[in-house]
């Protein structure tokens, strides 16, 4: 939790204030007490109006110059809280947006307790100026009872008893609860990806998969719901134990009182004022441990936060070559997917002149979209090395080589927004002719025409409401405006109609006769130049040697290339 806090505190002229203020809210705080305790011992024992009169002013005087100061440092520490949060925000942000493409999601995908967005909601609820302000008050209970002390030992001792077993009661409570907690949040995240698994609409219904995805929905949401109603319960259980505390230390304090007022020992007033303070005292020290929950969620949350943003991000300060030929060697690379006992490459080496076409092909699992991803430097190599150029491409700078490329994934995403703004990512100053040029270049002329808000349409979904042929057209026509030397196309064919493969064999011939760098990754042997250089991840050498050679003769009808 401290370090959850230093934040907060790196305000020194800020926090000195609210320390401040704080002190003086509670010293006029005792305002109410020394009321009662007035008019019960002068008032009623003289019945001098003017008396009155003059407490009940000096009392409304300091009851509203404690407003003001809580006012006031309420909105100091929703200032500080807010400015935390924002920088919280910024750096998780940052990471999501730079960090290297594998770290981050194999992170997210282990993320057990809802992700970023659930992280910085669970920090937001306990770094806000309620909780901090309780936190700050807690250690002013100590002034409450060093007041007591002065109007009556006796009483006080009785408090303080009270509020020992009180603090041990609670205590154990809340080690309870740090366990209930972490239960409750393991079950809840289990039970969100199953109901994750139920939005699978086509595939739960095509498998007949309702009765097997609603027994164990139903486990999980009964084991969730146990879990939530043990947290209510220790919720319930500290909470009673507070109530308790102070009705039972009311009746000790006015029965000693009272016994100690019959024999002359003690003023009624004081007695009055005493009973005052100790319901105030317990208030401040239970308010924040009755918190625990909210801090507990708050703290594992900061902690996964943290672990986020130390990702390694991509390289943005490296090398920006004056200029990229298109040469491209891999030598003895090696790879593997986080907390997975394969290994999906242990020597794979091949070298491509700038112009070069490489063609790579092999079977599920066996890593052809993994060398698009390790191409393009989403993911790295655990061993050896990729060079374009003849430069590490760790060395180079990340987003100058995306400009580099025309990178068509299997699975493309579109990026909310306008049409317009997805297709000028790479290069802002694009014109819109430019723009629907391209488009019609990849086949879809005729559909943005048919569209009434062209090139202003607004992408959904990540895209995932067009066809698929129609969003990997759109993908492709937003990798070649980035005029790239390297294009690295992962399943060309893929959902493709005939009128998107002869587009695609065109496209492909121009940029080969352009002298392009052409790396085609696909499943089948259809997309081959004859004479190109060729890859089969299935052969088992092609781990262990240079694996190019030229390719075999086509096998097809019709090569990618006409």
């Amino acid at each position: 939790m401290r370090a959850l806090l230093a934040p907060l505190w790196a305000r020194s002229d800020l926090n000195l204030y609210m320390v401040l203020s704080s002190l003086v809210i509670h010293i006029l705080g005792l305002t109410s007490t020394v009321f009662v305790m007035l008019v019960y011992g002068r008032y009623l024992s003289h019945g001098v109006d003017s008396t009155l009169y003059t407490l009940t002013t000096g009392a409304l005087v300091g009851i509203c110059v404690e407003m003001f100061l809580r006012r006031a440092r309420f909105k100091i520490a929703s200032s500080l809280c807010a400015v935390e949060s924002r920088k919280l925000s910024e750096k998780v942000s940052h990471t999501l947006l730079n960090a290297r493409s594998g770290a981050l999601q194999s992170h997210l995908n282990s993320a057990a307790d809802g992700g970023t967005t659930t992280w910085l909601e669970r920090i937001g609820q306990a770094v806000s100026p309620q909780p901090v302000l309780a936190l700050l008050d807690m250690p002013f209970a100590l002034l409450l009872l060093a007041v007591l002390f002065a109007l009556a030992w006796q009483l006080a001792l009785c408090v303080l008893l009270v509020v020992v077993v009180l603090l041990v009661m609670l205590g154990m409570s809340a080690h309870r609860m740090k366990s209930i907690t972490s239960d409750h949040q393991t079950n809840q995240g289990k039970y969100n990806v199953l109901l994750k698994n139920a939005e699978l609409t086509e595939a739960v219904r095509i498998n007949n998969a309702q009765d097997w995805l609603a027994e164990r929905v139903a486990d999980g949401s009964g084991e969730s719901r146990l879990s939530r109603h043990n947290l209510q319960l220790q919720q319930e259980k500290m909470q009673s134990q507070v109530r308790n505390a102070t009705v039972f230390m009311s009746v000790l304090v006015i029965s000693v009182g009272a016994a100690l007022s019959v024999h002359g020992e003690l003023n009624f007033g004081v007695l009055i004022g005493a009973n005052i303070l100790s319901a105030r005292l317990i208030m401040l020290i239970s308010q924040p441990i009755q918190q625990m929950p909210m801090w507990l969620n708050a703290v594992r949350a900061f902690d996964s936060v943290n672990e986020f943003i130390a990702l390694p991000e991509e390289t943005q300060k490296g090398t920006k070559l004056p200029s990229f030929k298109g040469k491209v060697s891999v030598k003895q690379a090696m790879f593997a997917y986080p907390n997975s006992p394969l290994m999906v490459y242990e020597n794979l080496n091949f070298e491509l002149e700038a112009g070069e076409t490489l063609t790579v092909t092999g079977s599920n699992g066996k890593g052809k979209t993994t060398l698009a991803r390790m191409l393009t430097g989403l993911v790295q190599p655990l061993r050896g090395s990729i060079a374009i150029d003849g430069v590490e491409l760790r060395q180079v700078n990340a987003h100058w080589w995306r400009e580099q490329l025309v990178y068509l994934p299997q699975d493309p995403d579109l990026l909310p927004g306008t049409l317009r703004e997805n297709m000028t990512l790479m290069n802002a100053s694009l014109e819109d002719v430019q723009i629907a040029e391209m488009i019609r270049k990849v086949g879809l002329g005729e559909w943005l025409d048919q569209h009434p808000d062209g090139l202003d349409m607004e992408i959904q979904m990540r895209g995932r409401n067009l066809a698929l042929g129609i969003r990997r057209r759109i993908a492709f026509a937003r990798a070649l405006l980035s005029q790239g030397q390297l294009v690295v196309i992962d399943e060309p064919l893929e959902g493709l109609d005939k009128a998107g493969i002869t587009m695609m064999q065109k496209v492909l011939a121009e940029l080969a006769k352009e002298k392009r760098t052409l790396i085609i990754i696909s499943q089948f042997m259809q997309p081959l130049k004859a004479g190109a250089k060729f890859i089969n991840l299935d052969e088992s050498h092609a781990m262990q040697v240079a694996a190019v050679r030229p390719s075999p003769a086509p096998v097809v009808e019709k090569e990618l290339f006409a």
